[in-house]
C-alpha cells in the first residue's frame, strides 16, 4: 500500500485520521496524499429526482481549501522532522471534492483513510461513495488518535 488518500475537512476527529494515515503509510513506506473534502451543504431535491447542492451565501472555497491545506501541511511538517520517519506527505490540488466524486478518485489509491461516520466526525455519504465506487480498501480512523507503543513494550523480558 504505497499511496494513501486522506480527504481533509474541518471536523473535530481530523487529528485521528491524520495520525492513522501517517501510521499506515509508515508501515508500508507509503505516501499520504491529502485532498480537500467539501463540507456538507444543504441539498434540495425536486420532483424528477434532481438534487441541487446549495452552499451558504458566504461560502468561499478558496479560503476553505487554504485552511484545510494549512492543517495538513502543519501536521506533515511536525512529523517529517523525525529522523526515523519514512512517511511522505503530498497535497493534491484542485477544488474541494464532493462526496460523490471522492469514490472515483479513490480508485487510483491503494487505501483511503476516513473518519468514522457520526455526529461530529465523518459522513456516511463519504464512506458509501468510497466503499461502493472505488473498489479499494478503507481504513476507518478511531475517534481519538491512535497511540503507538514503543518497541520495548513488546519485549518478552520483564
Amino acid at each position: 500500500m504505497k499511496s494513501i488518500l486522506l480527504p481533509i475537512d474541518q471536523n473535530e476527529h481530523m487529528p485521528s485520521a491524520l495520525e492513522t494515515s501517517r501510521l499506515a503509510a509508515s508501515l508500508f513506506d507509503g505516501v499520504v496524499e491529502g485532498v480537500a473534502l467539501c463540507p456538507k451543504f444543504t441539498e434540495i431535491v425536486t420532483e424528477p429526482m434532481v438534487a441541487a447542492v446549495i452552499p451558504p451565501f458566504d461560502w468561499n472555497e478558496a479560503d476553505y481549501i487554504r485552511r484545510v491545506r494549512w492543517s495538513f501541511h502543519h501536521y506533515a511538517a511536525r512529523h517529517s522532522t523525525e529522523p526515523k520517519e519514512a512517511t511522505r506527505f503530498r497535497w493534491r490540488g484542485g477544488s474541494a471534492l464532493l462526496d460523490a466524486s471522492l469514490g472515483s478518485l479513490a480508485r487510483v489509491y491503494d487505501l483511503t483513510v476516513l473518519n468514522r461516520p457520526g455526529a461530529r466526525g465523518g459522513r456516511m455519504a463519504t464512506v458509501e461513495s468510497v466503499l461502493f465506487e472505488s473498489g479499494r480498501p478503507i481504513l476507518m480512523a478511531p475517534p481519538f488518535p491512535p497511540v503507538v507503543c514503543p518497541d520495548s513494550c513488546y519485549s518478552l523480558e520483564r
